[in-house]
């Protein structure tokens, strides 16, 4: 771990197996352990850390996001059933509904191949306070001979302010993403940028 001002090395560890999917706070770090998001201190990186959540029954069509710190305390994470504020302590608050089961589509139905792993990320403000992330509508497409598979009917973007714990606003997606899709907030989470495909959106938050 570095230090962002002066880069010199706070931490340094061997981790085998490498982590994947981990986010960081300034004391912390999150990743996953057999579907679970562990949360372990950088100054005690050898502990088992303190687990969260278990997402290992929660799939579904639409997917997850990447459980993602907001701080040495917090995280969130969009699962199959609502936006989560995971805390330290094991309590986790739904802060919205999420209906991420999908829903069958005609044979005949067009709509674009779905990767849940293109709606996984979570985009924070720098002090952890404004989070937005991706709401996908996803629906399961069943051919009259072949089995059934998932498709992108439509995606939302949501921006949500965490001390308030509702939504701010949300964008619709004009053109759904067939390659590239990507988003990012202001340090100060004033603004939205999205990233799809090759076009790109600046959205400012309502005042």
């Amino acid at each position: 771990m570095f230090d962002a001002e002066t880069l010199a090395t706070r931490f340094a560890w061997d981790e085998y197996p490498p982590l994947f999917n981990f986010s960081i706070s300034d004391n912390g770090f999150l990743d996953m352990q057999h579907d679970v998001p562990v949360l372990r201190d950088f100054r005690n990186n050898r502990d088992a850390g303190t687990p969260l959540i278990n997402l290992s029954k929660q799939g579904c069509a639409a997917g997850g996001s990447t459980p993602t710190l907001i701080s040495d305390e917090q995280a969130i994470l969009r699962d199959c059933k609502g936006i989560l504020l995971l805390l330290r302590s094991g309590k986790a608050f739904q802060i919205e509904e999420f209906d991420g089961r999908g829903s069958s589509l005609e044979p005949n139905k067009d709509c674009e191949p779905y990767n849940p792993e293109l709606a996984a990320k979570v985009a924070t403000s720098m002090d952890g306070r404004v989070v937005a992330l991706s709401l996908p509508k996803v629906r399961i497409r069943k051919p009259l001979f072949d089995e059934g598979h998932q498709c992108l009917a439509g995606m939302q973007m949501a921006v949500y302010d965490l001390n308030r714990r509702r939504r701010l606003f949300t964008v619709d997606l004009e053109k759904l993403p067939k390659r590239v899709f990507d988003f990012a907030l202001s340090p100060d989470g004033s603004r939205l940028v999205i990233l799809t495909d090759h076009s790109l959106s600046v959205w400012e938050a309502p005042r």
